[in-house]
């Protein structure tokens, strides 16, 4: 009765055990037959799911492909190290009190903290939010906790956080012997695949190939087009909206581009991540002005765009520290030179308690942190960003256009 209890629970939660017979769990079975036979001689045991941004699906193909591996006996875990946000334990109903951080930290041992949600299948937690999980991912007890998962099962599944602004899925990358990337079909940009892919090579990653989600059914695109007969009003009032504003949007381009940036070179720049929320949301556009820093040198609060030596991509933060300056975090409240700082525009919902330095920006550096202070990989972890690997400085927001505004 339990069982049936605990499998009632998770039908709302998982297409794989709710619908069973349903297109999706079909979908995630054929997943699983390609996993299966992709590689008869060496197949791939630990096997990291990640996406090039937040919201993509890779937390759900990650839970409903463990559970059509366990319903083909396979002995299957599911770890979750998205250690930022994780999110695994809500799929299967499962408090999220211990896990992976108190395996690194070598306060439990790995078969103390899994959990069993249906059989064939274990689950382990990520555990309490750490303070820096870049360090803790790092400290070398994570090669030791796959390789006793390795031991145990026959497929090791783990939830990665999204590639982009934060180091973890590069360094769990490298530790997997698979990469499946997924992406959403009605929302992923290219050049974001492309950033992500850039990023994944660039650790030496065997990237097992992608995974879309969020494609529309043949039943979904016929109720489509009933709602489309039905409100034919509707729905032309919305076009000449749209219209309307991307007339706007190309006027303004002109205005930027022939009136008050024309001296400058611009170049737009899309907002990948979460880590300058609440100043910019993920997929807002702005321009960058990559001419200003050869007339003058970034001062605090200009938000640059620079290329990341240890990412392989475009980053964008916040200038917080100039040379000479001494940089001090003390639970989450930024010193420069012993005085704190305002921050009006930091993301206050959700805190901040890290801690780093005191340490000196050294001649031609800059030091830069997002205003999401909490969810941003910043040079807390990487370091100062030399002068020469600066793009540009962001400048104004041009998409959403009813947001547009200087930053």
């Amino acid at each position: 009765m339990q069982r049936e209890a605990k499998t009632n629970e998770l039908s709302g939660h998982l297409a794989t055990v709710g619908e069973p017979a349903g297109a999706a769990s079909e979908c995630y079975r054929g997943l699983r037959t390609n996993l299966l036979y992709s590689s008869v001689d060496d197949p791939p045991k630990v096997i990291v799911f990640t996406s090039p941004g937040p919201k993509e699906g890779k937390s759900t193909t990650c839970a409903n492909l463990g559970v059509v591996l366990a319903q083909a006996e396979k002995s299957t875990l599911i770890v979750d190290c998205d250690l930022r946000k994780p999110a695994i334990h809500e799929f299967f109903g499962l408090r999220n009190v211990c896990g992976v951080v108190n395996v690194l930290a070598g306060e439990y041992k790995l078969q103390e903290v899994w959990k069993e949600p249906l059989p064939g299948l274990k689950v382990v937690c990520a555990g309490p939010v750490p303070p820096n999980p870049a360090e803790l991912l790092t400290s070398g007890h994570l090669s030791d906790f796959l390789a006793s998962a390795r031991e145990e099962f026959d497929y090791v599944l783990v939830d990665a956080p999204p590639v982009g602004l934060i180091s973890d899925p590069a360094i769990l990358a490298t530790q997997g012997d698979g990469v499946l990337l997924l992406v959403d079909a009605q929302n992923t940009r290219k050049v974001s695949v492309r950033q992500a892919m850039r990023s994944l090579e660039a650790v030496g990653a065997n990237v097992l190939g992608t995974v879309v989600n969020n494609v529309g059914t043949s039943s979904e695109q016929k109720t489509t087009t009933r709602q489309q007969n039905t409100h034919e009003k509707r729905i032309g009032t919305r076009k000449n909206k749209w219209l309307v504003e991307f007339l706007i949007m190309l006027l303004v381009s002109f205005a930027l581009l022939f009136g008050v940036v024309k001296p400058f070179i611009v170049e737009e720049f899309y907002v990948p991540s979460e880590s300058m929320v609440p100043t910019l949301q993920v997929w807002d556009r702005v321009l960058v002005n990559r001419f200003i820093y050869r007339l003058s040198e970034p001062k605090r609060e200009d938000i640059i765009v620079f290329e990341s030596v240890e990412y392989g991509v475009d980053l964008m933060k916040r200038v917080v520290g100039v040379p000479g300056d001494e940089i001090e975090v003390r639970s989450g409240i930024l010193f420069v030179n012993g005085e704190q700082q305002k921050e009006p525009y930091l993301n206050r919902e959700l805190p901040d308690d890290s801690s780093y330095g005191p340490k000196t920006v050294p001649p031609g550096y800059v030091f830069v942190m997002g205003d999401n202070r909490a969810d941003s990989a910043d040079s807390r972890i990487f370091g100062p960003v030399p002068k020469e690997n600066i793009v540009g400085e962001a400048f104004l927001r041009v998409w959403p256009l009813k947001q547009l505004t200087l930053l």
